[in-house]
């Protein structure tokens, strides 16, 4: 499984190689389990301008829906829940934020 050793430093990366148009914004990080990520990503109007799931087993990157379909939402305990469906395969699990606005500039 992949390690990320600085997550803020890798996902500014990411997005500005898949999102080049978005100069300032920012990205909400949540961790998916233990071997997924997904990335939200708002231009500086606060307007979702996309999303990317990584697969940290596979190092595979999943972008604007294409591949998986993921549903994120809070329980009335204050919980964050997700269900991923990547390949066939459906996950569902604690979704952890790590970073809720991340800024890119």
């Amino acid at each position: 499984m992949k390690k990320i050793e600085n997550i803020p430093e890798f996902v500014k990366e990411l997005v500005k190689k898949e999102y080049p148009d978005i100069q300032n914004g920012c990205v909400m990080v949540y961790q998916l389990g233990k071997e997924h990520m997904l990335i939200e990503v708002f231009d500086e109007n606060d307007n979702k301008a996309g999303e990317m799931v990584i697969n940290l087993k596979t190092d595979k990157i999943y972008k604007d829906g294409n591949g998986y379909s993921i549903k994120i939402e809070g329980t009335p305990k204050g919980m964050i829940r997700y269900f991923l469906e990547e390949g066939g395969r459906k996950l569902d699990g604690k979704a952890e934020s790590l970073y809720p606005c991340l800024p890119i500039s």
